[in-house]
């Protein structure tokens, strides 16, 4: 018994292209081979999903380093985790904790995720 799983494609949203067929799973199969037809996101939505994931994490680091520059709870970040600048050196020559520099990588990062938000949403993907 041969078992075959076919997607079908929608025609508004390409967002998968079949690659190759591979066998199944021991669990899959039945009394005989079985083949099952991998799919892949095609390159532009693999693209544009990680510049998303690249720039959450340059979101979360930022925004811990807005966070500890003035903290409102009993806990900070630990500096390695944070992304905006050393903060003696920014206190030194600007008497700023680097916030200044935080917010610029905060805001580079949201104008990045809403750009590529953006072409994902006008591109159909």
């Amino acid at each position: 018994m041969r078992c075959y799983i076919f997607w079908r494609r929608r025609k508004l949203a390409p967002s998968f292209e079949p690659t190759r067929w591979s066998q199944c799973h021991e669990h899959d199969r039945g009394s005989g081979p079985c083949l099952v037809e991998e799919q892949h996101h095609a390159w532009p939505v693999r693209v544009t999903h990680w510049i998303m994931a690249l720039s959450v994490l340059v979101m979360v680091g930022s925004g811990w380093q807005i966070y500890n520059a003035s903290p409102i709870f009993p806990f900070t970040f630990p500096e390695w985790a944070t992304l905006g600048g050393d903060v003696e050196a920014a206190l030194a020559i600007h008497n700023d904790p680097g916030v200044a520099s935080a917010i610029e990588w905060h805001f580079t990062a949201m104008w990045t995720l809403v750009l590529d938000r953006g072409y994902n949403w006008f591109s159909g993907i």
